[in-house]
């Protein structure tokens, strides 16, 4: 093994493994974190910089959130550029258009213009969704980790399972019985759900969760190129390094414990402590050459399907196109009786943020989920998807798309089109494109801990831990959020050195 030690060694750049990674060199452990081929949340086409993916920041409001951000001390600068808007998201369908919002008066009006008849199913409904959410609020932190990965911590966890189950008897109604079957704001909420956990399950605390975070609309200037660069300075500052280019071939085993990594580049083993990995569970056990422990895993918790893949279509458009009442947050179903994959579905953000030089245009950022077999299919099937997604949003805004001055998308392997020229564009990483890059959602047989939870966060190698969206999938990024904090809780109470690290002499010679 190396001479090269490190307390920990975070695989991935991810928001999760960055939180996990910036809350250890907090503590005083010695931090590596290594890219592991994660890409930069946007990237370059011609004179434009375009978003991979939507993003909202509307879980920096949970108390997750906020006792991470505490503890690392950016919670005032992340305040700073913070934006809260008039609204949250838009719900579009063939027949209604209306907003989610906090504002009472203004959701009032927007049900009562489109949903006179079940006015008050729809008021009852909102009343029921925020005690769910303020009981996930009190109990989340309390009965951390979540979901519990040793038979002791069992016994907290249930007693907090059993306080939201009498609480509020989350098994004897369901939100949405009170409106008509195949409603057109069932259809609605359903579609939110399936854009906030498109895993296929959908349970009282999902519809709650989703419902409440859709209703209002927080955003972070500089998106989350800003986020992960502000986690990244965090764990500098701590002594911690950052290698975003690097990433780890095989995780190396001791009798069944992670005891290192091997540099895919270099071919240099890095020995540690602990190892935590921010990919998915497949590609975690590509790395180890022992699977046979993960074979129990998956006996136990299934081994978990591609359900379907986010794919991205970024529109460049004069702004002076766009409709002043068009919101930040769009949801687009195009027909609710058909499944949502496809183009059926369509969440489109609009951002003012161009670069300087083009003030005058503004971008929208337009995702869909798309069905294993469209990837499965014809390559034609993805070249024209494109095409179908400009369709739709020709529906939802008429007389824009003849306007577009660019189109383009990283994930279908095709150049940008410069529609105001009528020639295409080269992006600046071509290798950084394609339908491997996209975002891929999974459904999970085994959903432990009231539905939200799939994968534990400890495996059955010994240090070697899993930080990722698959942990707690019920809950979207702030699952991901309670990951990295279970991860950095687990290392930090195993850790015999601790009263070491509080030491003022440890910091200044190591810590620095």
């Amino acid at each position: 093994m190396s001479s090269s030690y490190y307390d920990v060694i975070v695989l991935g750049a991810q928001t999760g493994p960055l939180c996990a990674a910036a809350l250890l060199a907090k503590r005083g452990f010695r931090v590596l974190v290594l890219g592991q081929d994660a890409l930069s949340p946007s990237y370059i086409v011609g004179d434009y910089e375009l978003q991979r993916v939507p993003f909202n920041f509307q879980y920096a409001a949970t108390p997750v959130a906020q006792l991470i951000f505490g503890e690392l001390g950016i919670r005032q600068e992340l305040r700073q550029r913070t934006e809260i808007h008039q609204a949250g998201v838009q719900l579009c369908l063939p027949k209604h258009r209306f907003v989610l919002t906090k504002d009472t008066d203004m959701f009032t009006k927007e049900v009562g213009r489109e949903f006179p008849k079940i006015q008050s199913a729809i008021a009852a409904f909102a009343r029921r969704t925020a005690p769910l959410c303020r009981a996930l609020d009190r109990r989340l932190p309390e009965g951390l980790p979540f979901p519990p990965d040793a038979p002791n911590q069992w016994l907290g966890f249930l007693l907090q399972y059993y306080k939201m189950r009498r609480m509020h008897a989350v098994d004897s109604f369901d939100l949405l019985s009170d409106f008509p079957a195949n409603h057109a704001f069932t259809s609605g909420i359903r579609a939110l759900v399936s854009q906030f956990v498109p895993s296929g399950e959908r349970n009282n605390f999902q519809v709650a969760r989703a419902f409440e975070r859709a209703r209002s609309g927080i955003s972070l200037r500089g998106g989350p190129d800003a986020l992960r660069q502000l986690l990244s300075a965090r764990i500098l500052a701590h002594g911690g390094e950052v290698w975003p280019t690097e990433r780890a071939s095989s995780v190396l085993l001791e009798r069944n414990v992670a005891a290192g990594i091997r540099v895919h580049n270099s071919g240099q083993t890095i020995s540690a402590g602990y190892i935590i990995a921010g990919s998915p569970l497949s590609h975690t056990i590509q790395m180890v050459e022992d699977r046979r422990p993960f074979e129990a895993l998956l006996e136990r918790v299934g081994e978990p399907r591609l359900r379907c893949t986010r794919y991205t279509l970024n529109v460049v458009v004069p702004k002076d196109c766009l409709p002043d009442s068009m919101f930040r947050d769009t949801l687009v179903i195009a027909d609710p009786t058909q499944p949502i994959f496809d183009g059926n579905l369509l969440h489109v953000q609009r951002l003012d943020a161009p670069p300087a030089s083009h003030a005058s245009n503004s971008m929208l950022c337009v995702q869909a989920m798309l069905s294993p077999s469209i990837l499965r299919g014809p390559k034609a099937s993805m070249q024209e998807l494109r095409q179908t997604i400009l369709d739709y949003l020709g529906r939802l805004l008429p007389f824009t798309t003849q306007a577009i001055v660019l189109a383009d998308s990283p994930h279908d392997g095709l150049d940008a089109d410069d529609l105001g020229t009528g020639s295409r564009v080269s992006p600046a990483e071509p290798w950084h494109r394609g339908p491997s890059t996209m975002p891929q959602e999974w459904n999970f047989p085994v959903r432990p801990a009231l539905g939200l939870g799939a994968i534990p966060i400890r495996t059955p190698i010994r240090k070697l831990l899993i930080c990722n969206s698959q942990n707690i999938p019920g809950l979207a990024e702030e699952g991901t959020l309670i990951a990295a904090l279970i991860a950095a809780n687990i290392i930090s109470r195993a850790d015999k050195r601790a009263w070491l690290r509080k030491g003022r002499w440890y910091s200044h010679t190591y810590a620095n």
